[in-house]
């Protein structure tokens, strides 16, 4: 702690990058000792610290922002200018997966490690806060979540860690044409009367130092700001736990009897 106290009193703003759990308790001290913080996803994990940690950071007017990576990705922002035209027409489903084979056998949840990406990308895309749990569940180093969103649009997300093939697509489906983000690639297409491509290759700057400029925008007050996205991951991700905690213990009761 005294090495913590020493490199808080020599800084301006902090970089919280360390275990989901301490997430919260770190991003408190340090806006405790007046610091602007960035801090990994999830923000917390539990409700009730990620609103603790944004109210306190209000109360001392000290900048908080979570490290949701992706939407700093310039087609993220072109999507979502996409289906708040209406070009789509009406959004019926998104389709989320992101497999990998380089983190298998962790001992964390892949719901917890994997899903912020995804709840962040999807709620920023569909301007959706009101998103509810209706399934999840999680086996090993793979976990899957179905949300009802706003307007009757169904979110079905996979995760796994332990696929033959990377994958990491977002693709929404709508009456009139669908559109398609592969992470990987940057590849952001729309499929309606015609095909258009709205992004191709990865941006540079490259997403980390686009996301650290924007920090230091919004503690400069030169840039906008959104906390939303973050404290609704958390809440999406509490209400899976619970829906899985649930289930497990139904399994359990029903096996006893």
């Amino acid at each position: 702690m005294a090495d913590l106290d020493a490199l808080l009193s020599a800084v301006d703003a902090v970089v919280v990058a360390a275990p989901s759990e301490l997430h919260a308790t770190l991003a408190l001290t340090a806006l405790e000792a007046g610091k602007h913080v960035l801090v990994e996803k999830p923000l917390a994990t539990d409700l009730a610290h990620a609103r603790t940690v944004i109210e306190r950071a209000a109360s001392l007017d000290r900048t908080l922002a979570v490290a949701h990576l992706t939407l700093m990705h310039p087609a993220m922002l072109a999507l979502r200018e996409v289906l708040s035209s209406g070009e789509l027409g009406r959004v019926d489903r998104i389709e989320v997966t992101r497999t990998s084979d380089g983190a298998r056998y962790r001992h964390d949840s892949p719901l917890w490690s994997l899903a912020p990406h995804d709840l962040a990308n999807v709620l920023f895309v569909t301007g959706g806060r009101d998103a509810r749990v209706r399934d999840a569940w999680e086996r090993g180093d793979e976990a899957a979540l179905q949300l009802d969103l706003s307007g009757g649009i169904v979110a079905r997300m996979r995760w796994s860690r332990a696929a033959s093939v990377p994958e990491r697509t977002l693709h929404v489906v709508g009456s009139r044409g669908a559109a398609r983000f592969d992470e990987t690639s940057g590849r952001l297409e729309v499929l309606g009367a015609s095909r258009v491509v709205l992004a191709d290759g990865q941006p540079e700057p490259g997403l980390l130092d686009r996301l650290c400029s924007h920090f230091l925008g919004v503690i400069r007050g030169e840039a906008p700001h959104a906390i939303s996205e973050a404290f609704h991951v958390v809440r999406i991700l509490e209400a899976a736990q619970r829906t899985m905690d649930a289930a497990a213990t139904a399994q359990k009761l029903s096996a006893a009897v």
